[in-house]
């Protein structure tokens, strides 16, 4: 189990490659690449950047929520066609940055949540798109999204085989369940939990920590959420700790 910490606790302080930068000057073991823009999208800034992450491991490349992830999901072959314009780009990066997943959001937009079922089709196509590039497809959970409730991952899975999981602790409690649920729907698929500064101050941290351990866990723990630079390091050391 390895601690690290996303460039999205940088955004509105640092740009993503000033964001690794001061990762690594933090001596995080791995890094997860939040790409925010169009501009950030393509290769050439990976190519250009790759570097700054210094002897930090990139573990996942995730990008900005509605940028063109929704279009992945849209019945229009032309609008879905322009969605992996995109996504290729971002495989094309995660090769320059060394990144073996691809965190996807899972929003879509429908005017509601839609129905794992009637995503599953653009879920496996969008899993073989990445699986081309040598990149696992990873689905986070978030409030109004695909995966929001912890049930939602085992349908998901069922009809998507070989999809991996991102457990967001805020998310979790932004959705109304607790942890220990989702641990219970994806034991074993797991590949990154994601908390905040803020989990990492709660004694219900280490429980949790405790319980990854006992599944034989050996993904990322990473601080994903925005925070000044002094609580960011002084997160961060605790989190290691705790993960000991």
């Amino acid at each position: 189990m390895k601690a690290g910490i996303s460039t999205a606790c940088f955004v509105g302080s640092s740009e993503t490659e000033k964001a690794l930068l001061e990762i690594a000057g933090l001596g995080a073991a791995c890094t997860e690449v939040s790409l925010g823009t169009f501009y950030e999208y393509r290769p050439e800034f990976a190519k250009k950047y790759a570097t700054n992450a210094g002897g930090a491991e990139v573990c996942s490349v995730r990008v900005s929520p509605f940028n063109f992830e929704p279009q992945l999901f849209s019945p229009s072959r032309r609008i879905r066609g322009d969605g992996f314009y995109w996504l290729e780009q971002v495989m094309r990066s995660a090769g320059f940055f060394g990144c073996k997943n691809y965190v996807l959001n899972g929003y879509v937009l429908n005017n509601g949540k839609c129905k794992v079922k009637d995503t599953a089709a653009y879920m496996r196509e969008i899993s073989g798109f990445c699986a081309r590039y040598g990149v696992q497809l990873c689905l986070k959970n978030n409030k109004d999204a695909i995966f929001e409730s912890p049930s939602d991952f085992c349908e998901i899975i069922k009809l998507c085989p070989g999809l991996s999981g991102v457990l967001d602790l805020r998310e979790a409690e932004r959705s109304g369940y607790v942890a220990d649920e989702y641990l219970a729907h994806m034991a074993g698929a797991i590949v990154q939990v994601n908390v905040s500064c803020a989990d990492v101050d709660e004694k219900i941290l280490k429980s949790f920590i405790r319980k990854l351990k006992s599944l034989n866990f050996d993904g990322n723990v990473v601080i994903a959420g925005a925070a000044a630079s002094s609580d960011l390091k002084m997160s961060f050391e605790r989190l290691k700790e705790i993960i000991l």
